[in-house]
């Protein structure tokens, strides 16, 4: 399977990629209710006026380390796309791993289960590339996402 992967290099340490990545995600990805400080925890994201609104819950926490998180509700619509592309995200999951890196750290963004086949996939892969690769790495260097 070809899950969406990314990397971002950043000069932030561990300890403070991982409150970027899992605490201020709402302000490089998208506004959410709701709470993603333990294992359990869910929040649903919107991306206002847009009527797409996703609920994850956390399913890994590794303070400095490691940042799961499960869709287990979905509706994404898309004009010029299949309806079917409306719950595509459900059961899929975004993986956070954060490492050392020299001074700083590396992010790796893998979206287990968006995959080619996806009739949302390239739209998708456009907005993670636009708010991982862009949003959060502005975010960590500068906070503005």
């Amino acid at each position: 399977m070809d899950n969406y992967t990314a990397v971002i290099n950043t000069d932030k340490s561990p300890k403070d990629a991982f409150i970027v990545v899992s605490q201020d995600i709402g302000s490089w990805w998208s506004e959410f209710e709701g709470s993603l400080n333990k294992l359990g925890d869910e929040a649903i994201f919107s991306f206002k006026p847009n009527p797409t609104t996703w609920t994850f819950r956390v399913t890994g926490y590794e303070e400095q380390r490691y940042f799961e998180l499960a869709c287990v509700k979905a509706n994404h619509p898309h004009e010029g796309l299949p309806a079917t592309i409306r719950e595509e995200w459900l059961g899929t999951k975004l993986i956070f791993e954060i490492e050392p890196d020299g001074d700083g750290s590396k992010i790796t963004l893998t979206h287990k289960g968006l995959v080619p086949r996806l009739d949302c996939y390239e739209v998708c892969v456009g907005g993670w590339d636009h708010f991982f690769k862009n949003s959060l790495k502005n975010y960590l260097d500068s906070r503005r996402g």
